[in-house]
């Protein structure tokens, strides 16, 4: 979800994210242009004091790809990121901070992190999961959640958590019903009012519970039940040294050594030795 400052939009004049996307007029280029005018040198000085949108996008990159039209696990046995789809998106992303400057780049990232670039204002967007509403709800500013902006299409993930049984647990049964216990609705209400989640069960989701949580920040909780058509979570084999092929494969894209569709050929190299491994 997009988290913005409803004061920053206020003084700048601006619709607000929730007002742009009933407009239809909340697209990746679009969300640009908003954040070039939230952007400021505030002192004249002629370094940015206040960014339009923070991210950490060394690590998230992946909310764009398949929103540009990227479908880059069409199988678990196959991940396929040399496309110029995946090169858009990504070279999208680090010309936000490398050109168009509206978002803190990896220097600026390495002394604050992105959250906090939100927190401290000095960033009027900002964008990650519910549970960033635990740490927010005591921000002395006005705030508010809003979709995340799309493209060819509309796309958001979810992080999931998956509460297991250990097979060589010495007591299944205790275990067992305390997983029944966290999926079950009592506990699911709690996760809701606190602001850690989005509940895993619809009649929590769509109750009070979940809606009218926080009512102190006045933020709009309905926004996460957005209904969008649901895709296959992208896990594909040897996640792990894959994930690590590609992160590092883009991060002479990050800080502008190399373009996105220089290195996309030899990812993908990387990824078809891995997958051949197999």
């Amino acid at each position: 979800m997009v988290y913005y400052n409803v004061e920053m939009f206020e003084e700048a004049g601006l619709p607000t994210p929730n007002e742009l996307f009933g407009y239809g007029k909340w697209s990746w280029p679009e969300f640009l242009e908003v954040a070039k005018k939230l952007t400021k040198d505030i002192d004249g000085d002629g370094k940015i004091d206040v960014y339009g949108f923070a991210y950490n996008f060394p690590g998230r990159w992946k909310l764009l790809p398949p929103a540009f039209g990227a479908d880059w696990v069409p199988a678990p046995d196959k991940v396929v990121v040399d496309t110029p789809e995946f090169a858009e998106a990504i070279q999208f992303l680090a010309d936000m901070a490398l050109v168009h400057h509206v978002m803190p780049g990896v220097t600026e990232l390495a002394e604050m992190s992105a959250p906090d670039w939100f927190a401290n204002e000095r960033a009027a967007m900002f964008i990650v999961g519910r549970w960033m509403t635990m740490k927010f709800q005591t921000l002395d500013f006005d705030w508010d959640n809003a979709p995340v902006p799309y493209h060819h299409k509309m796309y958001t993930w979810v992080d999931l958590v998956a509460y297991c049984v250990a097979r060589e647990s010495q007591h299944p049964d205790e275990a067992w019903e305390l997983v029944n216990f966290l999926t079950g609705p009592t506990a699911q209400e709690l996760v809701a009012q606190v602001g850690h989640a989005i509940p895993i069960r619809r009649s929590v989701a769509y109750s009070p519970a979940f809606l009218e949580a926080l009512p102190e920040p006045g933020i709009n909780n309905s926004v996460h039940l957005i209904p969008i058509t649901t895709a296959p979570i992208t896990v594909f084999d040897q996640w792990g040294e894959i994930w690590t092929a590609i992160n590092r494969g883009l991060e002479p894209v990050w800080t502008g050594e190399k373009t996105a569709a220089e290195v996309l050929p030899g990812i993908q190299a990387a990824i078809d030795r891995i997958m051949a491994e197999e």
